[in-house]
């Protein structure tokens, strides 16, 4: 998931380079691949749960997080896009690393 969020960040500055097509990829990886991962990962982690509970909620903010960030891609408001697209990396990185232990 992680990764999947950088790539975004990685298309999001080629496009801000000026690469028009970089948009293109920076939608498709939103919207059907990170909108259904994101909810995949919120059901395996209810699944974990029992053992650590707190993945199961992180993991639930941070899909309405990429809900949000959708949203506020589509409609243009970078001022929110682009802070919360940073911290859904971070929030999804310290899932996977936290996770673990």
């Amino acid at each position: 998931m992680a990764s999947l969020v950088l790539v975004q960040g990685a298309s999001a500055g080629t496009y801000l380079e000026g690469i028009g097509a970089a948009l293109a990829v920076h939608s498709l990886v939103a919207m059907p691949v990170l909108a259904t991962l994101s909810l995949v990962v919120v059901v395996f982690a209810i699944r974990a749960a029992k053992a650590k509970r707190w993945v199961a909620g992180a993991a639930t903010l941070a899909w309405v997080g990429v809900m949000m960030q959708i949203g506020f891609g589509y409609v243009r408001f970078l001022h929110f896009h682009v802070p919360l697209g940073i911290a859904l990396f971070g929030a999804y990185l310290s899932i996977a690393l936290l996770a673990k232990e």
